[in-house]
């Protein structure tokens, strides 16, 4: 005859077991809800928008007809972006970028957010003073310079549709969506994300002008940044 107390020790050990198996499963759903391609987007975009400083080399590039490409030194204060430009290449005719490469040299450009500010110390008649211009309500904010710093591709994230996981290894997780640019309207994004989920590379192809810009930054420092003084020079509003 089975002892009740032993029934009683059968029925807990099974409570325990299913008790456990069940929290694992639940364990295991959460775990995938949060790596899922649309929350890394948003833990990347928090991520970036909690450092305080970071600087790094960068580049954004097009690549398609004419090839032109822009690399900078990057520092990021707060909501802050600061463009020191390096260099200007290209394979164009057109004698607008020979202009464009003199004018960039030593270039800095000061993104606030709603404005940016741009010294052209190569230019004499404007080395003295530094213009002020109001950003473009798109990725492209600024006139007349077709570049994206890969660190600002997280305001693309909140408005990215068809979000897709198309590689995850090493720590470096690669991204694809949709996204509508209110100035270049629709737009293909991909996106690399490294263990620090920081955007360390980006394409962005505007599908309706079949043109592709190629962004990425590279040893990057949390931690470090260099300002720029704006109250030195006298700022003239285009």
């Amino acid at each position: 005859m089975i002892k009740r107390t032993t029934i009683k020790k059968g029925l807990i050990v099974l409570i325990v077991v299913a008790t456990v198996f069940t929290l694992c499963i639940e364990t295991n759903q959460t775990n995938q809800k949060l790596t899922t391609p649309s929350v890394l987007l948003v833990k990347s975009k928090q991520t970036v928008q909690s450092i305080e400083k970071l600087q790094a080399f960068g580049y954004s590039k097009k690549i398609e007809n004419c090839y032109v490409n822009y690399s900078f030194k990057i520092d990021k204060i707060k909501s802050k972006i600061i463009l020191r430009f390096k260099d200007l290449n290209y394979n164009c005719d057109s004698p607008v970028y020979k202009r464009l490469k003199k004018a960039l040299i030593n270039a800095t450009l000061i993104d606030t957010g709603k404005y940016y500010y741009l010294y052209t110390p190569s230019i004499v008649e404007v080395k003295d003073f530094i213009v002020k211009y109001k950003s473009q309500d798109s990725i492209l904010k600024y006139r007349g310079l077709p570049i994206i710093p890969c660190i600002n591709v997280i305001n693309t994230f909140d408005k990215a549709k068809n979000v897709k996981l198309i590689y995850d290894k090493d720590g470096t997780k690669i991204i694809t969506y949709d996204y509508i640019d209110s100035y270049v309207g629709n737009t293909k994004i991909t996106v690399w994300i490294d263990e620090n989920l920081i955007p360390i590379k980006a394409k962005f192809y505007f599908t309706d002008y079949n043109v592709t810009i190629i962004s990425e930054i590279t040893n990057y420092t949390i931690g470090v940044a260099k300002d720029f003084d704006l109250s030195k020079y006298e700022i003239v509003e285009r």
